[in-house]
């Protein structure tokens, strides 16, 4: 495992976040998942993640509170790559208006994911 490389990795869909994870896991990074907004903070409080992946439509919070959230917060504060299946420029522009540091829009290749998150690594690290 690559050393501190959790991944917080914040969806909705059981089967996005079991797909992401398994990817993670396979290029050594420490996966840990949650369904949305409110778990995700107090996953990233106790985990203390180096990244997030952050879905952006979430039915308890939405994405972009949730980047805005951990980006306040000093203590939770690690590079986000948003992924969203609405990636017009506008949802882009509203991402990293938010706070995020990528944006990936959905449907995803896995090598696309693990690139992204390669380019955010300098930044974690």
């Amino acid at each position: 495992m690559k050393p501190h490389r959790t991944v917080l990795v914040v969806d909705d869909d059981d089967d996005i976040r079991a797909l992401i994870c398994a990817v993670l896991t396979r290029a050594g990074y420490r996966c840990v998942s949650v369904p949305g907004g409110i778990p995700a903070l107090a996953a990233a409080r106790d985990e203390s993640p180096a990244m997030y992946v952050l879905d952006v439509r979430m039915p308890d919070m939405h994405g972009h509170e949730v980047c805005r959230r951990i980006k306040a917060d000093d203590r939770l504060s690690a590079p986000v790559l948003m992924v969203s299946a609405e990636a017009a420029d506008s949802d882009v522009a509203a991402g990293f208006a938010a706070g995020c540091d990528a944006f990936m829009p959905k449907p995803f290749r896995s090598r696309e994911l693990l690139d992204r998150l390669d380019q955010l690594t300098p930044v974690a690290a």
